[in-house]
């Protein structure tokens, strides 16, 4: 979907929203989750760097508690620096199951590169007349989670 006009965007997708959404997908370094425990260490020593992999709203900047804006990232799963055998890879999921969406400081995910190896653009799917903007969002999560682009 990348960058759309408010004329070209679904009506129910804009719904109660002044500006059409501008959904990205971010590449993160989430190392450091794992490297307080032995288990993590070991996990860690076979992965390499860890990344998870988010779908964010470029356009919805919410403000917790402060001036600085934050931005609602929805994980979609995990991508590592090694190819991992498949007890490694079964260790990695049972480490990152319960991950949950949280919000992640706009002047952090701004000041990652925007090249492709950290930043997509999440336009794989278009949104049906009647899709919601919750809908929609759900599409995306669903189609990034089966089809990761890192």
């Amino acid at each position: 979907m990348g960058t759309v006009t408010k004329e070209q965007a679904p009506l129910a997708l804009m719904e109660g929203r002044r500006v059409p959404p501008k959904f990205r997908l971010v590449k993160l370094e989430v190392s450091l989750w794992f490297a307080d425990t032995p288990a993590g260490q070991a996990l860690l020593s076979k992965t390499g760097r860890i990344y998870g992999i988010f779908l964010y709203d470029e356009q919805t900047v919410t403000h917790l508690c402060s001036f600085a804006g934050s931005y609602w990232l929805l994980y979609i799963g995990v991508t590592t620096e090694h190819a991992l055998d498949e007890d490694t890879q079964e260790a990695l999921a049972e480490s990152v199951s319960g991950t949950e969406d949280n919000y992640y400081d706009v002047g952090e995910i701004d000041a990652i590169a925007d090249t492709p190896e950290y930043k997509q653009d999440a336009d794989a799917c278009t949104p049906f007349p009647e899709d919601t903007y919750d809908e929609f969002v759900e599409t995306l999560r669903e189609f990034y989670t089966g089809n990761p682009p890192w």
